[in-house]
């Protein structure tokens, strides 16, 4: 599976894009189904954005929006925002994003700003 997040110019030197790969599969219904579930809500090419739900018995709530923004005429940055119940599971899912956010950068070979 693989997400791909594109801007187009005119001018090609301000041409960008980021694509996310990985594997999915769809689970049936069971124990390993029960543990998490990642529902997309929402994909909206032209805000860039992306917006998703986990559902998880060691989540009460999670809902989440990543976005990306033109910032400047060559850079571009990375919204992610996600809400967590219980907020003591908030630290672990700080660190998945960190590593997902991580995972990005290398990707396009930039560093964070």
């Amino acid at each position: 599976m693989a997400v791909l997040v594109d801007h187009y110019e005119e001018d090609w030197n301000a041409l960008w894009w980021v694509r996310a790969e990985g594997s999915a599969r769809v689970l049936d219904p069971g124990p390993e189904s029960d543990r998490a579930i990642e529902l997309l809500v929402d994909s909206d090419d032209k805000r860039q954005r992306l917006a998703y739900a986990i559902v998880s018995e060691r989540l009460k709530q999670h809902s989440a929006s990543v976005q990306v923004f033109a910032d400047g005429e060559a850079q571009s940055r990375v919204v992610w925002i996600a809400d967590v119940l219980p907020h003591e599971i908030a630290p672990y899912m700080d660190g998945q994003m960190d590593q997902g956010l991580l995972a990005m950068q290398i990707a396009l070979g930039r560093k964070a700003a």
